[in-house]
């Protein structure tokens, strides 16, 4: 079947030479559906790549090799992120996930119980994570505890996010073209940017 690669990250800094672009050409043989996201990490020597089969590989960007695969999973996965040696991943049917990437261990299955779909997510803290949904609420969610700390209301779906630990502020992409500035610490919107007239798809 046919495999499209729709998000990849890597860190600052990296750099690739004709033999690791090949390599990574062929990453996605295998997964046997939609990779929704990839991400490097051990100093750019792996990748994660997160699929709507319902599995989770690791690859050696060196040989190309899947090095290990994560298949105990009940859905697609809609999205992944890395912090601090953890792996956070979130599927189609609300549900959190973390893996401890030093020995591929599950820590924590968590489902978010409400009846819109999560779009994106991004981690604040290590307990932490802010989480987006497709009728527009933003959240600040406690994993420890499992609940709801904060909670803003936008008029436009959420697409993307990103945070800036430096800045202390997160930017939310939406559907409607714009982006959103919110202060981490008050969870208050800052600011807004109309940049485009379309949804806007990364961040």
């Amino acid at each position: 079947s046919k495999i499209s690669l729709k998000e990849v990250s890597f860190n600052k800094g990296t750099k690739f030479n004709n033999s690791i672009i090949s390599n990574l050409t062929f990453l996605p043989e295998g997964h046997s559906g939609i990779i929704n996201s990839a991400k490097f990490f051990d100093n750019d020597t792996k990748c994660i790549s997160g699929s709507e089969d319902r599995t989770i590989k690791i690859w050696d960007i060196k040989t190309g090799h899947c090095i290990y695969s994560i298949t105990d999973i009940n859905d697609s996965i809609a999205g992944l992120h890395i912090y601090n040696r953890k792996l956070f991943v979130y599927t189609g049917t609300n549900y959190i996930y973390i893996w401890n990437l030093t020995d591929y261990t599950l820590e924590k299955k968590q489902h978010i119980d409400y009846e819109k779909r999560i779009t994106c997510i991004e981690i604040n803290e290590l307990n932490k994570i802010i989480l987006c949904f497709e009728d527009g609420k933003v959240i600040l969610w406690n994993i420890e505890e499992n609940r709801e700390e904060k909670c803003l209301l936008y008029d436009s779906v959420p697409t993307c996010i990103s945070i800036s630990k430096k800045l202390n502020i997160c930017l939310i992409g939406f559907k409607n073209g714009k982006i959103e500035l919110l202060n981490l610490k008050s969870f208050i919107t800052n600011n807004q940017i109309n940049l485009h007239n379309d949804t806007i798809s990364s961040i």
